[in-house]
């Protein structure tokens, strides 16, 4: 994540801050690692600092200080963790100008999610305000609520419960919905594209979400499946969603920093005679009833379903609380965000955020062909565009 920093930073100040919020919040200092008996564990240390790297750009302008931020930006994103060195996590301050900063925050998935950004840079702009005196160290207050309460919460959970819902819902898969099936995809990074739906498709998906009583997350999960199973040739269609893993039921969840995240199955039943409409509201139901079973891990799925895969394609709605700036009035600076990178292990991973018009960023693995990625996308937008003007066609007829 890059942030822009105006004011007069003290640098010492918030190299102190970045620590103390390491400290107050435990899981950040985690390594991974496996025991001898082959069990993956979360080895959580004391005393870390968060690493710590300054460049001096000041005499750059234009082009160039352009150019040294993209290297810099670049060679971060790609330099690795190792996951049993901690912490997992790193800040580089880039000195661009009187008053002028960018700092890069990078971390492992594994501390912590996307909900949890604007909580770090809060509790991190908070710590610095707080650190009045040069050299004095800056206060935090504790979390709202530990990380280890979501780990006694998940323990507790009704195993047989949740096999028996995810059973029922996977039963009858016998194959995964694949995008790339037979291609051999080389690590690597992946192709960002982005796009934007009109506002008039915005708002006539409004109207039709009134209408049915469902989320705008339903829409889009149900004009994907609409389009993947046309690429796929399928019509029972399985994919991925990124679900945020906070239970209403754990008070103070919502102000927890840590990875409670979740990537689980969507499957979609394609019935040519059944409305868009009636589609919609069936897809939210099921949904629905697997809620209280959001945070069983997508292997344990693939266990339930006997596949070694279910899908390679990911939706992700996102829906991240707050920005970023909560806390700069008492920090003395203006910091606003730059831009978020972050990685995907999928082939393909559909980024949708809302907002009167609805931004589509693609992220897709560089081997895959172009024109299959754009065929869908493109198949994907015109199905939203249509359920936006007809409410009442059927499957059969998008």
């Amino acid at each position: 994540m890059a942030l822009d920093i105006t004011g007069d930073l003290d640098t010492a100040r918030l190299r102190a801050a970045a620590d103390t919020v390491l400290a107050a919040h435990t899981q950040l200092g985690s390594a991974f690692t496996t025991t001898d008996a082959g069990r993956q564990v979360a080895v959580v240390t004391a005393g870390a600092a968060v690493p710590w790297h300054e460049i001096d750009l000041s005499a750059a302008a234009g082009a160039e200080l352009d150019r040294r931020w993209a290297e810099i930006a670049e060679q971060d994103r790609e330099t690795r963790f190792d996951l049993a060195a901690p912490p997992l996590m790193r800040i580089t301050l880039v000195h661009i100008g009187s008053g002028q900063h960018r700092m890069l925050l990078t971390h492992h998935h594994l501390l912590f999610d996307g909900w949890s950004l604007p909580l770090v840079i809060d509790a991190l702009l908070r710590a610095y305000g707080n650190g009045i005196a040069i050299g004095a160290a800056p206060a935090v207050a504790a979390p709202a609520r530990p990380y280890r309460d979501y780990l006694t919460w998940l323990g507790d959970r009704d195993e047989a419960a949740d096999r028996a819902a995810w059973t029922a819902a996977l039963d009858g898969v016998t194959e995964p919905t694949l995008l790339a099936a037979g291609r051999t995809l080389a690590p690597g990074s992946c192709v960002d594209h982005t796009l934007t739906v009109d506002a008039e498709t915005v708002s006539g998906l409004e109207r039709l979400r009134r209408e049915t009583g469902v989320t705008l997350n339903t829409i889009v999960q149900v004009a994907w499946s609409l389009a993947l199973g046309a690429v796929t040739g399928r019509d029972d269609v399985l994919f991925g969603t990124a679900v945020s893993g906070r239970a209403a039921d754990l008070d103070g969840i919502d102000e927890m920093i840590g990875m409670t995240v979740n990537t689980i199955a969507v499957r979609v039943g394609l019935r040519p005679a059944e409305t868009v409409a009636d589609l919609l509201r069936r897809v939210q139901a099921e949904q629905a009833a697997l809620q209280a079973h959001h945070h069983v891990g997508l292997a344990d799925l693939h266990r339930i379903a006997g596949l070694d895969e279910l899908f390679d394609t990911l939706v992700v709605f996102e829906n991240y609380p707050g920005d970023f700036t909560g806390a700069t009035a008492g920090s003395g600076l203006d910091v606003q965000l730059r831009g978020i990178d972050d990685g995907t292990s999928f082939p393909l991973t559909l980024l949708v955020l809302p907002g009167e018009q609805l931004e589509l960023i693609v992220k897709y693995h560089p081997d895959l062909p172009a024109a299959l990625t754009t065929d869908l996308v493109d198949r994907f937008v015109r199905v939203l565009a249509q359920c936006a003007v007809d409410v009442g066609v059927r499957v059969g007829g998008v």
